[in-house]
């Protein structure tokens, strides 16, 4: 049952609010008359004059619910493909150089991968495999020397001398996330599935077997020979917070430069098939709820970038479309359908330097019910670092081509799975450029940390005057404005009776970059930073 919850009055933990604070809107391009193939879960990597190699994935849409059904292997990615950006093949082979259980693995879907220089690290994936004779999760790590593959595949040449391979029970996972720093692996969430899927659970015939790793995997892997080797491994468990699979996780830039990652939503909860709400902090000390912070929108694995505010110092996580529980209607309006549907919705996470989370919508949406199972592509060309996090300057004036949208899963409808016979979706083929345009957005905004639903300031930049609004009543507020250098520049205290708004003028003399930070008498802190014009 669909639930219609207004955003002005959802809870403490969420705000709506009308006004940008994302510093750039979004626009997509379809490059129409591709000739790529159709694909989805797939992995994929870019060669070093920036061809894009996709293996494995899906050529259906989404999974049929009878056994006998879902993940036929007649419509696995039995091939290797070589795209480039403007949306054109360039080359295609089938997997038949390659050992059987080499091919069964690089048709699965949902493996983790990453690219680490020219090689990129492919690991477990779900499908038919002819070893076991049986739907299964994989256990190797395989290995691909990136740029010669591709030579290769142009040139329509053996490619078996391109691909080593390690076997290890740590890499039997399939729909969690891989993520690569400071020479260490980190495979977050996922499962071990063997079987054939069947929604009325592990004990109707034929019956599977299935287990969440409930885990991060931290590991070394020597893959500079042609015998990978595993030199280090830890393995942390949290049947709680880790207990997640088929979600988004980015790379983030936390207080004082430390990276790491963060894990978005993903499903299910142990006790109800509903997607997860909350957020996990992935750092080399440790991992962390981030406290109060609820992601509404966008929960399932979709396409998704990572942005770095420079100026605002703040991490933009980008969904979009794909599948969630909640999206907001034409009205703004949020509305919880616990069968979470397909949506067009394009979202932003947004991260304060002291890590409180902010969740923003797009006025631009997916022009349909895709991004489910598709990948981001950056554009090389941008301003990305070793991460793969692209850093927004604030210097921006031109629109900027951040990257690629390709494949996924495109629905017809938004809840189409107890009617899925095979006709309500497919793979997508489609291919988008996704620019940033440094302006501010028509947007609506879900304020996510519970310390922030009391004041609201506005806009971002000001010119002339910076505009507080309160929700609160019967509060003391003490406003200050400082510096990058800590030097106040402003100070004053305000007595809050009911919803209040104060406008403070700005002198010229503050420069452009200042701190706004409102303490409230109940122990409350606002902080803000503001780039003027």
């Amino acid at each position: 049952m669909k639930k219609v919850i207004s955003l002005l009055t959802i809870s403490i933990l969420i705000s709506f609010q009308n006004w940008a604070q994302v510093p750039f809107d979004i626009h997509l391009e379809e490059l129409p008359g591709n000739n790529l193939p159709a694909v989805q879960s797939f992995a994929w990597a870019e060669d070093s004059v920036g061809r894009i190699l996709i293996i494995a994935g899906r050529t259906d849409g989404l999974h049929r619910r009878q056994p006998w059904a879902a993940f036929d292997p007649t419509d696995n990615n039995d091939q290797l493909f070589v795209i480039d950006t403007t949306g054109s093949l360039l080359a295609s082979a089938a997997l038949t150089d390659l050992p059987i259980d080499l091919q069964d693995q690089l048709q699965s879907t949902n493996p983790e991968f990453i690219q680490v220089d020219q090689r990129l690290v492919f690991i477990g994936g779900y499908g038919y495999r002819n070893e076991v004779s049986d739907h299964s999760t994989f256990d190797r790590a395989v290995v691909i020397d990136v740029d010669p593959l591709v030579t290769s595949l142009l040139n329509q040449q053996n490619i078996s001398n391109h691909f080593a391979s390690i076997s290890d029970s740590l890499f039997a996972v399939t729909g969690g996330y891989l993520g690569f720093l400071n020479d260490t692996f980190y495979l977050v969430g996922g499962q071990y599935f063997h079987g054939r899927y069947n929604p009325m659970g592990p004990t109707h015939g034929p019956g599977f077997v299935q287990e969440y790793t409930d885990a991060i995997r931290k590991f070394t892997l020597d893959i500079s020979t042609t015998s990978p080797t595993i030199t280090s491994r830890n393995e942390i468990h949290d049947p709680a917070l880790l207990h997640r699979r088929d979600f988004n996780m980015a790379p983030q830039i936390f207080q004082n430069n430390q990276r790491g990652f963060t894990a978005f939503t993903g499903v299910f909860q142990p006790v109800t098939d509903l997607p997860w709400l909350n957020l996990v902090d992935i750092k080399p000390t440790g991992y962390e709820e981030v406290p109060g912070a609820q992601q509404q929108l966008n929960q399932y694995h979709t396409a998704h970038l990572s942005v770095y505010d420079e100026l605002n110092q703040q991490n933009r996580t980008l969904f979009f479309g794909g599948m969630g529980r909640f999206y907001p209607d034409a009205s703004g309006n949020l509305i919880d359908d616990t069968d979470v549907p397909f949506v067009t919705t394009i979202s932003c996470i947004s991260r304060a330097p002291n890590g409180s989370a902010t969740e923003t919508y797009f006025s631009e949406e997916m022009p349909g019910l895709l991004g489910s199972g598709a990948e981001f592509i950056p554009n090389t060309k941008a301003n990305y670092d070793h991460q793969h996090i692209l850093h927004w300057t604030g210097s921006e004036t031109q629109p900027l081509l951040a990257g690629y949208i390709y494949g996924g899963i495109e629905s017809t409808a938004p809840n189409i799975f107890f009617i899925n016979d095979g006709t309500q979706s497919s793979a997508s083929h489609r291919w988008f450029k996704v620019w940033l345009n440094p302006q501010p957005a028509s947007e609506g905004e879900l304020e996510i940390d519970p310390h922030h639903e009391w004041v609201r300031i506005y806009p971002n930049p000001p010119e002339t005057e910076l505009l507080l609004h309160f929700d609160g009543a019967g509060k003391t507020a003490k406003v200050s404005l400082i510096d990058p250098l800590g030097k106040v520049l402003y100070k004053d205290q305000f007595e809050v009776q009911g919803p209040t708004e104060i406008a403070i003028p700005l002198s010229p003399s503050y420069g452009r970059r200042y701190l706004v930070q409102i303490d409230s008498e109940d122990g409350k802190t606002f902080t803000k930073w503001i780039h003027a014009h």
